[in-house]
């Protein structure tokens, strides 16, 4: 078996699923740092291989801290305190710079069966990042876990977050790669991150007809809990980079279709301008999102209907074409019948579920 290629493109694809959640400017790091690597998951090797894998080869599954030490190279200065005594975990000698938290579920939390009661870190694992806190230090959360966690609690501890998922083999050195700024981080979130256990179920397309949604998208008018903002902690299909994207010129060529038309393999053509307006080269998941305004049916609030991931050099801007036809605007009615209905649909493009840029179309009779 070709170990080599298969390290190589399960660190491709880990490289992929990096999200940056939060970041103040502390990430990335200098190599240089004094980086203390704090949480006794730091090197639970069952972290990368998730719940579903087979039996892999312990010694080819790179623990984190293996992964930090071999990216910061010969001038970084790496210390673990991977116990379970507190005390000592946030003893040292040494005087981070900053601490990194390595935090989440196992897989045998996660995984087939292993049902939960609370998304809420353990105790344990809170009580660390507060004795940690306690040291003054920049702090780096490195989340990992299969399911989505309730973070309001701890979120205001950190300031960078980066979520790792259970993302294979080669997926420490991936997380360490992006903490070291040697991969811009450019995943997104594929579901929501809720802020307390009680918001669930919780995501991104609930109907028009749903008072929860009010809360998702920010309107403060309507409150379903008193204890909490409706909102998410992060929405559907976030994530931060290292540089920065604009969104501009959102246009259909055409506005409307007729019924017939577009029933026949015709097509809106959604066109829309990102430019990367940072000093550094990056890749950016642009979305496109619909609402169909009038159905028989109640419809989603939002819908991801399509999305293009680019690279983009500094200063670089593209155009990029969304195609929306039949199979994109239509839906299953509870007889199992697709429908695609005359109307009026919003359309939406840009970083995450919270896309601002906004057109109409119409499918005309």
């Amino acid at each position: 078996m070709d170990y080599e290629e298969h390290s190589r493109l399960s660190r491709e694809m880990a490289d992929e699923t990096v999200v940056l959640l939060k970041n103040n400017g502390i990430l990335p790091l200098k190599k240089s740092a004094n980086v203390g690597i704090y949480g006794y998951l730091a090197g639970d090797i069952s972290l990368s291989h998730g719940c579903w894998a087979g039996a892999p080869s312990r010694d080819r599954i790179v623990k984190f801290p293996d992964a930090m030490n071999k990216i910061a190279g010969e001038e970084g200065h790496v210390e673990v305190h991977d116990g379970h005594y507190l005390d000592a975990l946030v003893a040292w000698p040494g005087d981070p710079d900053v601490c990194v938290m390595l935090i989440g579920q196992v897989p045998y939390m996660d995984g087939e069966n292993a049902n939960v009661t609370s998304l809420e870190l353990s105790d344990d694992q809170k009580l660390i990042i507060e004795k940690c806190k306690k040291m003054g230090k920049p702090m780096v959360a490195v989340i990992r876990s299969g399911r989505p966690l309730a973070l309001e609690s701890i979120d205001h501890y950190f300031d960078a977050i980066i979520w790792g998922w259970h993302n294979g083999t080669e997926g420490a050195t991936s997380l360490a790669a992006a903490i070291y700024g040697d991969l811009n981080p450019n995943g997104k979130l594929s579901m929501t991150i809720p802020r307390v256990t009680g918001q669930e179920p919780l995501y991104y397309n609930q109907t028009s007809s749903c008072r929860h949604n009010e809360g998702y998208y920010g309107n403060d008018r309507i409150r379903n809990y008193r204890d909490c903002n409706d909102s998410p902690m992060y929405p559907f299909g976030f994530g931060l980079s290292y540089t920065t994207f604009e969104y501009s010129d959102l246009h259909a060529e055409r506005s409307e279709i007729s019924y017939d038309e577009i029933m026949n393999g015709g097509a809106f053509e959604i066109k829309v301008k990102v430019k990367n307006t940072g000093d550094r080269e990056g890749k950016e998941v642009a979305q496109c999102y619909i609402h169909d305004c009038v159905a028989k049916l109640t419809r989603p609030i939002r819908e991801l209907k399509g999305f293009i991931k680019e690279n983009y050099l500094p200063g670089e801007e593209r155009e990029l074409t969304f195609r929306l036809t039949k199979n994109e605007l239509g839906y299953w009615d509870n007889h199992m019948t697709y429908l695609v209905e005359p109307g009026k649909f919003k359309v939406w493009v840009g970083g995450n579920c919270y896309a601002e840029n906004e057109i109409e179309i119409t499918i005309t009779k």
